[in-house]
């Protein structure tokens, strides 16, 4: 499966956008599609029935990823 990484980008940054869940993004292991959905708009595509199945990834929030101040002390001596 390819993904383009200016699609994986745009998902991450929709995501990211406001508080957490209110926007988020899902992956298609299968087919490399990214699904978006939004709180506060409508969604291009319908979230499949089957988004909780492993075959999907969501795209985290980055402060999912614990990519904060924390982070750049335990880098930096």
């Amino acid at each position: 499966m390819a993904i383009k990484y200016d699609e994986l980008d745009d998902a991450f940054n929709f995501v990211c956008f406001g508080q957490p869940y209110e926007h988020q993004a899902f992956l298609c292991k299968e087919t490399g599609k990214i699904y978006w959905y939004s709180e506060f708009a409508d969604s291009p595509d319908e979230l499949p029935a089957d988004i909780d199945d492993p075959k999907y990834i969501e795209i985290p929030n980055k402060k999912q990823l614990g990519l904060g101040k924390k982070i750049s002390f335990s880098i930096c001596p």
